[in-house]
Order: C-alpha cells, then structure tokens, then sequence
C-alpha cells in the first residue's frame, strides 16, 4: 500500500471517531496498522502514526465525557419527576 493508502485509512479513522461510530474506527485503525506494517516508514510517517493516535485517544475521552454529562443531565431530569422513595433504614421496636 502506498502513502495515500495510510492517509485514507487515517482519515476513515478520524470520520469515524467524530461520527461517534466506535466500531467502525476500530476496524480503520485496524487498517491503518496493517498498511503501516507493510513497508518501513520515514520519521515523518512515525511522527504522524503517533499524532493520529494521541488525536484519537483524546478525542474518545472527550466524548466519553460529553456522553457522561449527558446521562447525568437525563437521570437527574427523571429523578426530579420521580416520586420520592419510602424506605427507611431504620426500626421502633415496641
């Protein structure tokens, strides 16, 4: 596979990343690290293998945090129309 090769895979990559479609980044990087694999790479290539890589680790944080706040913003909505809960701990004994 050629440069243009990895450029495409990287570039599936990082589309799928911002899509939000995990499985198909997955199977991009897979890609991306079998046409790295085929030939030895310049320092540049290393340089831009490792960037693409902090990129995505950064950018899937990110959105795990975004998708976090997100569910906490619909579990408080649902508990502020959720009656109140009647269990106690604690027992009179008579």
């Amino acid at each position: 596979m050629t440069t243009n090769g990895l450029a495409h895979h990287a570039e599936m990559f990082r589309a799928a990343i911002d899509a939000h479609d995990f499985p198909l980044a997955q199977i991009a990087l897979q890609k991306y690290v079998i046409c790295f694999r085929s030939r030895c790479r310049s320092i540049e290539e290393i340089d831009d293998a490792r960037n693409l890589l902090q990129w995505g680790i950064a950018a899937s944080k990110a959105q795990k945090a975004q998708l976090a706040e997100e569910l906490m913003l619909v579990k408080r909505f649902f508990d502020a129309y959720r009656a109140p809960r009647r269990d106690h701990t604690w027992r009179i004994d008579a």
